[in-house]
């Protein structure tokens, strides 16, 4: 299925995260970024993507060296983000965890998104529904606002 919805804030907070986190985040290659759940009326969300990430320069290397060398290996990081909106502060608002297994992952985001609008890989997803729904009455009330006025 194509993507639904892109975040490049979300993408931003997994770069930050990883330079905090020992990775060289700027570099990582993140895929399959993708919203996984959302309680309405839309304060909590919860993601789920992929990454590819060097580990970051030991305090005994030169950065120019490692940072560069080709023969250094990408780590695959399989990651879920919990979002609330509602918080004021970004320390509490976003949480991200990254773990070593897919399975491991998809437990943290089934923990994550009980009772939650879960967006599921088959094409009757309740949020794939409840997106086609908002994406038609928008379209109705633009045609209906311009046949009316």
């Amino acid at each position: 299925m194509a993507k639904l919805l892109g975040n490049r804030v979300t993408e931003k907070d997994v770069r930050d995260w990883l330079d905090a986190n020992g990775f060289y985040g700027r570099s990582a290659v993140i895929s399959d970024l993708e919203l996984h759940a959302i309680k309405r009326p839309g304060w909590r969300q919860v993601f789920r993507f992929t990454a590819q990430a060097k580990t970051s320069v030991q305090e005994s290397e030169s950065p120019s060296d490692s940072a560069e060398d080709p023969s250094i290996t990408r780590q695959t990081l399989f990651g879920a983000i919990l979002d609330d909106q509602r918080q004021r502060t970004e320390d509490a608002r976003t949480q991200i965890v990254v773990y070593d297994s897919r399975q491991e992952r998809d437990q943290q985001l089934e923990f994550w998104s009980t009772d939650m609008l879960t967006c599921s890989t088959g094409q009757g997803g309740e949020l794939t529904v409840l997106i086609s729904l908002v994406i038609v009455f928008i379209l109705i009330a633009v045609l209906l606002g311009s046949w009316i006025g």
